[in-house]
């Protein structure tokens, strides 16, 4: 059996995170956790910080249950932290998974006509 793969994007705003994760899903048939719309359910437009680690470490827990299950596994979200990327690849890490991160890189100017 295959380790389950942990799919961690990592980008800017606009980098175009979103359309890649989309795309992962669908061919490899991973579960796709999108932050942004997660946290806009959850919270609406406005949060605060306290509200932003509930989020993370609520969808973390969703993550490494799917992977500890043989789920692949799409997180998007700008992991722009080393520290935030490192967590979760040591708690796939703790369950067999492997990691892989794809980090997406475009232009200012793009990524800001996006965002």
């Amino acid at each position: 059996m295959m380790k389950p793969t942990l799919y961690l994007m990592v980008g800017y705003p606009g980098s175009g995170k979103t359309t890649v994760a989309q795309y992962i899903s669908k061919t490899t048939d991973a579960v796709h956790i999108w932050a942004d719309e997660e946290r806009k359910l959850r919270f609406g437009d406005k949060y605060d910080t306290g509200q932003s680690v509930e989020l993370y470490d609520g969808l973390n827990l969703k993550a490494i249950d799917l992977l500890r299950h043989g789920k692949d596994v799409v997180f998007d979200t700008n992991f722009g932290l080393r520290i935030d990327r490192d967590k979760l690849r040591q708690m796939a890490n703790d369950v067999g998974a492997k990691t892989l991160i794809i980090w997406l890189t475009t232009d200012r100017d793009s990524s800001k006509s996006r965002a």
